[in-house]
């Protein structure tokens, strides 16, 4: 966007109008001659609407811009309401640009440049600048210090003489001002440096705006103006040496740590409180002259004293005023016992005497937050709101949790798995320090004690914070709030400001509950007793100060639209953009952080056309395209599966001068390995390369999913394997998600000591393994047949919780192991609860537990298997449940032996064919329960069974073809719907006594259909043919039968 400058001249003044690319507001400025400069803020939004910038006629432009200039100034002059308004706004944006931000106090020195190359430090929010000084202000020493080692040097290096002096004097004590208390903190900001040099003093009157703790990382050359890095005092001493000939001018490279805090701040030490206390005579106290150290001191007080000074003064305050009888208000000092008693006796009765006293407060050390419960409950007695000892506790909580945060979101611990909870611990310590105090918190603190929770996604803690300081209900309702966590920190509603409520807006957004966030916002726009936007039945509660609500802006829906979005409820984030651009006072139009927002969440529902219509009106609107934007169109075309679709928007997006990063990479990597598209995703990161952007670990666990979703497990290992090798990258593949890979891709290989070494290695690395990585460990147990070696695994995994693919695992390595019953444990609890194994993962559960526990001897336990799958949870049993159960006897053919789901084991020699037999009629049983078809195969395997058992089981598999019949021909007569095949058996027919044509048999329904093999059906043919009995023998036992009666 173009800067330029518009000069208006009146007759009330000259106007000028500002415009830049990097600002957010527009500002005009008005001489008003002797009355002063008048600032009136235009939006951005409004000046964009109004077509304030135009790329055509350039006089039209400026004419434009004045006239709209002249009436917006003749509104704020003739509407004092508008007047109002355009104050309130601006102070809408001076407290947001004044909220607290874990950067503290980043004041640079006057004419410093931030450099533009840096290295990393520990923390995040370290700033780098370059500044350029006269070698006659070098007025300071410096120190060099070991950042492994947690040493420093003995000697320190005078900048002014260039000469080396001791740190210790005469008295063997340390003379730095740096303190061991900023010496210890810089020494964990400098973070794994063998050696770094720093500020260790600055004379008082030294002009150079270094101070006491900066790092000084490099030095100009000893000609031109390029900075060399220096860690030592050797080289920064030979560079100023050198410089001093060529010039009289020196650059320093400075890093400042914005969260450093001199050691008294920490320390013990003593405060001087005062307070004022109005008292009526006979004053009940008793003082004296201090001889020491002047004035006067309370000495006792008398028995008769008024509760108000028993409970107030104590012995040793010091009076050091008392008020005017004559001037009200005015306080005068007291430096003698003979003044005190003079001003209080001269006035008038029924007249109080005010007096001012002085009592000097010892604070303890506040502990590091690392330590024991009771560091903070040791450093803090109750104390005074206002006082010097509140201010001087909130300063040190301020500063703890400065220093967890910073650390905590620094690009080292960012990138690796070295990040912790300790800005939980650091807020809980701070909280509990307060509490023990009884002391209420100011915005600020409150502010970070939120943003530390949030930075460990502990949105509840945040919520509960808010109630316990604030006093109010966090969800902005009527409901009272919830301050049973700390009671004794005193609850103060006016603290809530914007940066708070920003916070408590982001606790809801991170548990998704964006109908409260819609009523915080309510609440903050001063709406009490309203409903949000959102379907909601609670109205907002009051959060008005003195009438005055808190406002919002932009950032604080933009927070509920993203929550709402990522809950699956884009009509709700529609309908909340839709009153953002219905207002019209502009202060929450959306900008192009809003239409990402909404774009994304249309990305995600695959509504490509719904992300372009947003793109275009954006465009409209006269927002700009950003990075993310860009990764949202990619990411909505690869959805589609339109991977050329992706590449040409990146190229789009470099061709306007976008610079992709790595997500907006790692988009078109994931389609194109999910597409099979190896090489091009292979290709894409050396075009990374060449862009100079760096792969993270998503890249490599992308890059290595594809190659084993292309079934190449061996180069899978092989690029892990070099990606540990490298030393750029190896910090990268060190990571749960890659290992977890890695060991899956060895588990397709059926490696169990790749596996093991790889799970070794990663224990090594102090990374701990996730339900994906201990899924991939009992799947290699189990395709190599190493079965016991998963159990301990398997009882890992149901400490902390199953999902689909560990679950299916466990219950075949149970069941491998021949501990089918707690597979069925497994499978049961599942099915009570998540239902995690459902249709056809659930069927194969049971086919593998059928399996085992047929091969195992276990009929009892299978026959409860089938009856709990086919009665309980209704599952049609498939090919596949009918080949498992004749694996399981040993009855399978040899083709249907070597199958997916097939356990390698033998079945149990010992069962009898009998007990098989009275199995195999026990399934037809629960099939005839359901009226369900039975497999033609199975039918086939029951008949051949039959015909190898002979005797009973011959006779009764001769009646199954004569059942079939009669079902299909509909002979009810011959049906009885009440028998079971089981009950049949052991009636142990006698068809020398019983004529079989007339015997009521069960029902039997078989599943032919096109599908059916011509195999299968002249197997069955064999099987009915096999055990058929020929009617003349029945008949001439029939026969013999009737002889012998007669």
């Amino acid at each position: 966007m173009r800067r330029f400058t518009v000069t208006i001249t009146t007759a009330s003044g000259i106007i000028h109008a500002f415009q830049s690319s990097s600002s957010s507001m527009f500002a005009s400025h008005m001489k008003t001659g002797e009355t002063g400069v008048s600032n009136l803020f235009i939006s951005r939004n409004d000046i964009i609407n109004s077509s304030f910038i135009s790329e055509n006629d350039e006089n039209n432009e400026y004419r434009a811009t004045a006239k709209r200039a002249l009436n917006d100034i003749a509104a704020a002059f003739d509407d004092k309401d508008d007047e109002e308004e355009v104050a309130l706004k601006q102070s809408k944006l001076q407290q947001r640009q004044q909220q607290p931000s874990v950067l503290g106090n980043m004041d640079l020195p006057s004419g410093a440049t931030l450099a533009t190359s840096v290295e990393q430090w520990s923390d995040a929010n370290c700033v780098t600048f370059d500044v350029t000084l006269p070698m006659t202000e070098l007025d300071m020493s410096l120190r060099q210090i070991d950042g492994i080692n947690r040493a420093s040097s003995s000697l320190r290096l005078d900048l002014k003489t260039l000469q080396y002096v001791s740190n210790v004097g005469t008295d063997s004590s340390v003379v730095s001002t740096i303190g061991n208390e900023m010496l210890s903190q810089l020494m964990d900001a400098v973070g794994r440096r063998s050696s770094a040099v720093v500020i260790d003093s600055v004379a008082p009157d030294c002009a150079s705006g270094l101070r006491v703790g900066d790092v000084l990382v490099g030095t100009s050359a000893t000609m031109g103006e390029q900075v060399w890095a220096k860690s030592t005092l050797v080289g920064i001493r030979s560079a100023i040496s050198s410089r001093k000939v060529m010039g009289r001018e020196i650059t320093l490279r400075i890093a400042r740590f914005p969260n450093l805090c001199p050691s008294r701040l920490m320390s013990a030490q003593s405060l001087t409180e005062s307070f004022e206390l109005s008292l009526y005579k006979p004053l009940g106290i008793q003082v004296a002259d201090d001889v020491e150290t002047g004035g006067v001191r309370v000495t006792n007080i008398a028995a008769n004293a008024t509760a108000a000074v028993r409970s107030t003064v104590a012995i040793g305050d010091k009076i050091v005023g008392v008020d005017s009888p004559l001037k009200s208000g005015e306080m005068r000092t007291v430096s003698t016992v003979d003044g005190l008693v003079s001003s209080v006796t001269g006035r008038l009765p029924g007249q109080p005497v005010r007096l001012k006293f002085e009592r000097v407060v010892q604070v303890d050390a506040f502990d590091e937050v690392a330590k024991s419960d009771e560091a903070a409950k040791s450093s803090v007695r109750t104390i005074v709101p206002g006082s010097n000892a509140h201010k001087l506790l909130l300063s040190r909580c301020r500063r703890v949790l400065n220093k967890y945060l910073s650390a905590h979101e620094s690009p080292i611990t960012r990138s690796t798995a070295l990040r912790s909870n300790m800005p939980v611990q650091a807020a809980n310590k701070v909280l509990q320090a307060l509490n023990e105090a009884s002391a209420p918190i100011d915005s600020k603190t409150l502010s970070l004690v939120m943003e530390s929770y949030l930075s460990c996604r502990d949105a509840d803690s945040a919520l509960k914070a808010y109630e316990d300081c604030v006093g109010l209900n966090a969800c902005a309702s009527e409901a009272v709030a919830d301050r049973t966590r700390f009671p004794k920190i005193k609850p103060e509603a006016s603290i809530k400001d914007l940066s708070i409520c920003t916070s408590l807006l982001k606790a809801h957004a991170a548990r998704g509950d964006f109908v409260s966030g819609g009523r915080v916002l309510t609440a903050m726009e001063g709406k009490s007793g309203q409903f949000s936007i959102f379907v909601d039945s609670v109205p907002a509660a009051d959060w008005t100060h003195d009438d005055i609500p808190i406002g919002s802006d932009v950032v604080c829906y933009n927070i509920v639209l993203d929550a709402a979005c990522r809950s699956g409820n884009v009509d709700a984030a529609l309908t909340l953009f839709d009153s953002m651009c219905s207002m019209n006072d502009g202060t929450v139009a959306p900008n192009m952080v809003t239409y990402n927002t909404l774009m994304g969440a249309f990305a995600r529902e695959g509504r490509v056309s719904d992300v372009y219509t947003l793109f275009y009106e954006a465009k409209q609107r006269g927002l700009v395209a950003d990075k993310i934007t860009y990764t949202t169109l990619i990411k909505a075309a690869c959805q589609q599966g339109d991977e050329q679709k992706g590449l040409d928007l990146l190229n789009e997006m470099v061709k306007v001068g976008i610079q992709p990063d790595v997500v907006t990479f790692n988009t078109v990597i994931e389609a194109l390995c999910g597409s099979g598209k190896w090489y091009m995703a292979k290709g894409l990161t050396a075009d990374m390369e060449r862009r100079r952007v760096e792969a993270n670990a998503v890249t490599y666990n992308l890059l290595m999913s594809g190659l084993l979703q292309a079934d190449k497990a061996a180069a899978t290992l092989t690029l892990f394997e070099v990606a540990l090798a490298d030393r750029s990258t190896a910090s990268l593949a060190e990571t749960v998600e890659l290992y977890t890979t890695a060991i899956a891709a060895s588990a397709k290989l059926a490696d169990y000591d790749r596996t093991m070494d790889l799970y070794s290695r990663m224990v090594d690395a102090k990374l701990e393994p996730n339900i994906k990585t201990l899924t991939a460990i009992i799947s290699s147990c189990v395709s190599s047949e190493n079965y016991s070696a998963s159990i301990p695994f398997i009882e890992a995994i149901k400490s902390e919780g199953t999902d689909r693919i560990s679950l299916k695992a466990a219950i075949r390595a149970y069941c491998a192991t021949d501990n089918t019953p707690l597979a069925w444990e497994l499978l049961s609890e599942d099915r009570a609860g998540h239902k995690q194994l459902t249709g056809k993962d659930a069927r194969q559960a049971f086919d593998t537990m059928l399996e085992s526990s047929l091969r195992s001897g276990d009929y009892d336990l299978a026959k409860g298997l089938i009856e709990e799958m086919i009665l309980v949870h209704n599952f049609i049993p498939a090919k596949w449940t009918y080949k498992a159960i004749l694996r399981g006897l040993g009855l399978s053919r040899p083709e249907d032996r070597n199958v997916k789901y097939t356990l390698k084991k033998e079945s149990d020699p010992s069962s009898s064919s009998a007990e098989k037999f009275d199995y195999l009629l026990h399934v037809l049983d629960i099939m005839l329960r359901r009226n369900l078809a039975v497999d033609i195969s199975f039918y086939s395997t029951i008949l051949f069974e039959a015909t190898k058992l002979g005797g009973n089981a011959r006779r009764v598999g001769s009646l199954m073809p004569k059942a079939k019949t009669y079902t299909s021909e509909t002979r009810d007569e011959m049906i009885n719907m009440k028998l079971t095949w089981s009950a049949l058996i052991r009636q142990n027919l006698d068809f020398r006594k019983v004529d079989p044509d007339q015997i009521l048999l069960p029902k039997l329904v078989l599943r032919t259909n096109s599908k059916s093999t011509k195999g299968a059906t002249r197997r069955m043919y064999a099987a009915e043919q096999s055990v058929y009995l020929r009617n003349k023998r029945i008949k001439e036992e029939v026969e013999d039968k009737k002889n012998i009666m007669t």
